[in-house]
């Protein structure tokens, strides 16, 4: 028995030497060496619960902030809770009416301290992990490291407004330019297309320039664009399809009031 294990174990080796040995398989061991070298685990870890504990002062905010704006309308609110899943739309609805109706200037305000204070906390995780990843050893001052996150906080919180607003307006300007043309069927169709590319333009844009701008590199040796844009294409499209899979699952499979 211990000699065919040990042929096994033999056998199972140079499989993998040889799978190794190839490109595709050159690539996922590097990929996974720097995983661990990075400690990419635990660093997840802690984005996830900084970019949590973020989410709802930005919600709060967001939400007292479309109250104030033609956003706040029930038409529009209906629209805003249609783009999520269905239990956590349920779950948002009533907050989110009583937020519209309350119209709260003082909840407004401290929402958007609570927001930027808890936002720009996890920003500054995921600056310090590139800075990490990048094998980046300079050190921001603590003013410029604290402006910088602040800085990109509010540039995603106007991204996420861009998109719900053109969600939320898509469908009146494609009417708008679709009365004025004749072709009626290839605009919406063309409209539509480019409804659904905005937001993965826009992700995938903010992340190439998060990571050709925000690692703290030596004058000289910032990463090249092509390579920030390569990682902008593949961090945005595993964050829809991450975002998909997850919707997928809540409305298919799963319930936020059961655990």
């Amino acid at each position: 028995m211990k000699k065919l294990l040990n042929a096994v174990k033999i056998s199972a080796k140079q499989q993998i030497d040889r799978f190794k040995a190839t490109p595709a398989g050159g690539f996922f061991f590097r990929f996974g060496e720097r995983c661990v070298q990075n400690n990419i685990f635990n660093t997840g870890a802690q984005l996830a619960y900084h970019l949590l504990l973020s989410f709802f002062p930005l919600l709060i905010f967001i939400l007292s902030l479309l109250s104030f704006t033609a956003l706040g309308r029930a038409e529009s609110l209906s629209q805003i809770l249609a783009v999520l899943p269905d239990n956590a739309s349920q779950l948002l609805k009533p907050v989110l009416l009583d937020l519209v109706d309350k119209r709260s200037g003082t909840l407004l305000s401290v929402s958007l301290v609570l927001a930027l204070w808890s936002g720009s906390a996890g920003v500054r995780q995921v600056i310090l992990a590139m800075d990490r990843t990048f094998e980046v050893d300079r050190r921001r001052p603590f003013f410029a490291l604290y402006g910088l996150s602040i800085l990109v906080t509010l540039i995603l919180t106007a991204l996420v407004l861009l998109i719900l607003a053109s969600q939320v307006f898509g469908t009146v300007i494609r009417d708008f330019i679709v009365s004025q043309f004749d072709d009626v069927i290839a605009l919406a169709s063309l409209w539509t297309l480019l409804a659904g590319l905005l937001p993965v333009v826009l992700i995938m844009a903010v992340f190439t320039l998060f990571y050709y701008l925000v690692p703290a590199f030596p004058a000289g040796e910032r990463v090249r664009f092509r390579f920030a844009l390569a990682g902008g294409i593949t961090a945005g499209l595993g964050w829809l399809l991450v975002s998909s899979g997850f919707r997928f699952y809540v409305n298919r499979f799963a319930n936020y009031a059961s655990t």
